[in-house]
């Protein structure tokens, strides 16, 4: 099943990376080109391109520590609490127009070129009691104060709570408020 997972992962990605140069044909007036999967394949060895996952660095981490922390600590401090005075919030990122996450490496390198991520950025932060009796409104941050896509809109109306800041990112400020 994970196989199965990955490969078709990887089908979809390869389908998105066909787009380009059929449009890029389709500009040039060829429009009997198809980006098949045999074009693709013979391209990356013509160049001699693999595909990788691009990774990032990884900071050490002691599982052992968290292992004990999850099982005794934590069930232990709770214990004190009722389930609706227990909050979780969690904080994404989403991305408008981010890279796939593979990328084109020459086969005799051992490093790929890793291209920065797309900078189109809203933070959404998802906040519950541990018993689901309160939910809060998503918190959304933005960069634009005044966004086009809310004009004509009144901002108390919405179902959601936006704020705005130069890097679309979470502050102590806007998590206060």
């Amino acid at each position: 099943m994970v196989f199965y997972c990955k490969w078709h992962r990887r089908k979809y990605q390869l389908q998105k990376l066909k787009v380009k140069p059929e449009e890029l044909a389709q500009k040039l007036g060829r429009n009997d080109f198809k980006a098949t999967d045999g074009w693709l394949s013979r391209w990356e060895a013509r160049h001699n391109i693999i595909f990788k996952k691009a990774h990032c660095k990884k900071g050490s981490t002691d599982n052992e520590s968290a292992e004990q922390w999850t099982t005794t600590k934590i069930p232990n401090f709770l214990e004190n609490f009722c389930a609706y005075d227990i909050y979780n919030a969690d904080e994404a990122g989403l991305y408008n127009r981010d890279r796939l996450d593979i990328s084109l490496c020459y086969k005799h390198k051992l490093h790929c070129l890793v291209i920065k991520n797309a900078m189109d950025r809203i933070t959404v932060l998802c906040c519950t009691n541990m018993s689901g009796t309160d939910k809060r409104k998503l918190l959304i941050i933005g960069k634009s104060a005044r966004p086009r896509c809310f004009k004509g809109l009144r901002m108390e109306g919405l179902s959601v709570e936006y704020h705005a800041n130069e890097n679309a990112w979470l502050t102590s400020e806007i998590f206060r408020n």
